[in-house]
């Protein structure tokens, strides 16, 4: 009887060694994928925190029936959303708050366990454990990194047999690791479709080991946004500000974030508000970037840049006046009218919102300015560049002179039937007031002084009043003789009768 006592006693380890020995073998297939320990703004909470388990076995799990250890503690898992049953080759959540998960990830629809616990950001030993407080992924410590400390990121498994993670941003409920954590998934996944099932349970149990694991990875949500504001239309030479804004998905200012500008002609800038101008007419693509540690994001806006479509001057009261030529309402918010050329020449500065509307003109009156304008003043962009003087951005109109009529020479006649030849009388000269409207007027950016317009226009004044001097001498002549001609040509003769003595 002894030797059967003592197989009896072997037989009774082995069937021990394989009741204790097979569910570790099952248990050992559910590992942690993901951590999400230092969700942005929420360190001293921790409600943001969650982490990702993975099922890399051959088979389906209860994990309402595991426990999560953090801190010391042994957490249960209660189903928020979906299933309990964990099939092979599926990820699941377990959340510190799974309802502030659910705002946090609002796409996710798989798997979510609501449990109690706070991760540590400056890293601390978790893993996950059987219903019998066996071990089944670690304990192990996780290490914070830079690339995931509030910043929105999360550390990811880069392997289910390898307890080593990677910052990124973060992927609930997808991911790339594969096969079990045995490092022979595929031999289990083989032997579990070839063996023969009787129970519906096992063969649905089957079916999943044998569905393909998907490689997918969804493309990181973004997580700031940049706002360069809308399209415009602004003048040559004038300086623009552009204000640019960061923000999350929740439309919240995100600071800390470096803003970058390229204005389409070459130059650029950096910081939220810029002002620029363009030197040249034309559509500018104006493109601003954003940047916070590794998340960047863009805008673009197209600007118009259209000359300066202005007249300006001075009026007889000392005010002056700007009229509107651009066929659009014009902001001219900060324009300068100075009072002379001089740098310390009074000025007045258009106060913000001035706005003149199409085909209007706006008067400023002498004691708004604060001095009397002359033909000397001058309006100014807002960085001080003069735009043009008064007399020469709304020069008085000047009517175009007649054409000179072709010289038509009369024979002489004698005294006694000489009659005075029609005398042309010329045309009054157009009163400036009266005279057609000036054509548009374009000021080019940054433009000076236009002597050189004043000058071909005081050439063509000086031209018409020579002419008309000329013709009103001629008249004048032709008057006199007429009038000498008919004095002395009458053939009156005062006689003078002698008488003799």
């Amino acid at each position: 009887m002894a030797p059967m006592d003592g197989f009896a006693r072997r037989l009774g380890l082995l069937i021990a060694f394989i009741l204790v020995a097979v569910p570790n073998l099952a248990r050992a297939q559910v590992v942690i994928s993901e951590i999400m320990y230092d969700h942005p703004g929420s360190e001293s909470s921790g409600d943001h925190d969650w982490i990702e388990v993975f099922n890399a076995g051959p088979s389906s799990v209860d994990l309402g029936a595991y426990r999560f250890f953090e801190g010391g503690s042994n957490h249960t898992l209660n189903v928020s959303q979906g299933s309990a049953t964990l099939p092979v080759g599926e990820y699941a959540i377990i959340a510190n708050k799974a309802d502030i998960f659910k705002v946090d990830q609002s796409s996710y629809t798989g798997a979510l366990f609501d449990s109690s616990f706070d991760l540590n950001s400056s890293g601390e030993s978790i893993g996950i454990r059987a219903g019998d407080l066996s071990n089944v992924d670690g304990p192990f410590t996780y290490a914070p990194q830079d690339a995931a400390t509030d910043n929105g990121s999360s550390l990811q498994r880069t392997s289910v047999s390898a307890q080593t993670f990677t910052a990124s941003s973060p992927t609930p409920g997808t991911g790339g690791l594969t096969g079990s954590s045995s490092g022979n998934n595929s031999n289990s996944t083989s032997d579990a479709s070839t063996t023969s099932q009787t129970n519906t349970t096992q063969q649905t149990q089957t079916s999943a080991s044998q569905a393909p694991v998907s490689s997918y990875v969804a493309p990181p949500t973004p997580t700031i946004f940049a706002d360069a504001g809308a399209d415009r239309t602004v003048i040559v030479g004038a300086d623009t500000e552009f204000d640019a804004r960061a923000y999350n998905k929740d439309r919240q200012n995100v600071d800390h974030v470096r803003f970058m500008w390229n204005f389409g002609d070459g130059s650029i800038a950096e910081g939220p508000a810029v002002l620029h101008h363009f030197d040249y007419p034309g559509r500018y693509a104006v493109m601003l970037d954003i940047a916070e540690d590794k998340f960047a994001a863009s805008d673009q806006v197209i600007v118009t840049a259209e000359p300066a479509k202005l007249a300006f001057r001075a009026l007889p009261d000392g005010g002056v006046e700007i009229h509107n030529l651009a066929g659009r309402d014009l902001d001219l918010s900060g324009w300068i009218v100075r009072a002379g050329p001089g740098s310390f020449a009074s000025l007045f500065r258009l106060p913000p919102h001035s706005v003149i509307l199409s085909d209007s003109s706006v008067r400023i009156a002498r004691a708004t300015l604060g001095f009397t304008a002359t033909a000397e003043a001058q309006l100014q962009y807002p960085n001080g560049v003069a735009v043009a003087p008064a007399g020469e951005a709304m020069p008085t109109p000047i009517a175009a002179p007649p054409p000179v009529p072709a010289a038509n020479p009369v024979a002489p006649t004698p005294a006694s039937s000489r009659q005075a030849d029609p005398v042309p009388i010329p045309e009054p000269l157009l009163d400036a007031q009266e005279s057609p409207a000036s054509p548009e007027i374009e000021i080019p950016a940054g433009a000076g002084s236009t002597s050189a317009q004043v000058a071909a226009a005081a050439t063509s004044v000086a031209g018409s009043l020579a002419w008309w001097l000329g013709a009103l001498s001629i008249a004048l002549a032709t008057a006199a003789a007429v009038f000498i001609a008919k004095r002395f040509g009458k053939g009156e003769w005062d006689i003078v009768e002698e008488k003799g003595e």
